[in-house]
Formats: structure tokens, C-alpha cells, sequence
């Protein structure tokens, strides 16, 4: 059976961030995904992670689509 989380050393991986950072970043509250003990581990939702970037993702196309964005090469 597949986990439904990602422990923290994928979390790090995922978000391309050294795990004492990621460690940082939750103990700030400056992590953008939420997350929780189970057991001794502290873990994130996938699905929750998947969405984030989904939601990213849309806030991009959407920036894309208005004209929003500041262009570098001007």
C-alpha cells in the first residue's frame, strides 16, 4: 500500500530546499504547505502538495494570460 504522505526528506526534495531549511521554514510557519506528526514523523498530505503546485500553476497561466507579468526583457 502506497503512503498518503511524504515524510520530510521528500518534502525537501520536492521543494528543492536543504532539510535544516525545511525544518526552519516549518518552525516559522514560512512552509506554504501545511503539516503534521504522525508518530515521530512530521509529514505532508501528497494531495495537499499536489494541489499547492496545481494552484501555482494556475496562478502562473492565469498572470500568462492577462498580460500581468514584468517581462525581463525590456
Amino acid at each position: 500500500m502506497e503512503r498518503s504522505f511524504y515524510k520530510l526528506p521528500e518534502l525537501a526534495q520536492i521543494f528543492d530546499m536543504s532539510l535544516g531549511g525545511l525544518r526552519n521554514a516549518i518552525l516559522y510557519d514560512r512552509f506554504p504547505v501545511p503539516t503534521y506528526k504522525i508518530g515521530k514523523h512530521r509529514v505532508a498530505d501528497k494531495t495537499v502538495v499536489e494541489k499547492f503546485f496545481e494552484e501555482q500553476r494556475n496562478i502562473g497561466l492565469s498572470s500568462l494570460s492577462t498580460g500581468s507579468r514584468a517581462s525581463n526583457f525590456e
